[in-house]
């Protein structure tokens, strides 16, 4: 059996380490479209909390929109 290598993720905004097993939330570039296209780039963050500080600058930029998407 391979043992599964335990990489380093911290939370983008508060650089808090997300310890394997625990709750991560992910926000990734994609186009929308009949299907969502993942671009790449993925980050993790540890809460909402962090998530809505580290886009609140963006809330009123024109042409940027934030949807949740489900897989």
């Amino acid at each position: 059996m391979e043992e599964i290598e335990d990489k380093k993720i911290e939370c983008q905004n508060c650089k808090q380490e997300i310890y394997f097993s625990g709750d991560v939330l992910t926000v990734e570039r994609a186009v929308k479209g009949e299907q969502i296209i993942p671009l790449g780039g993925i980050m993790f963050f540890c809460s909402e909390k962090c998530v809505g500080e580290y886009f609140k600058e963006f809330e009123n930029t024109p042409g940027v929109n934030f949807f949740r998407a489900p897989y």
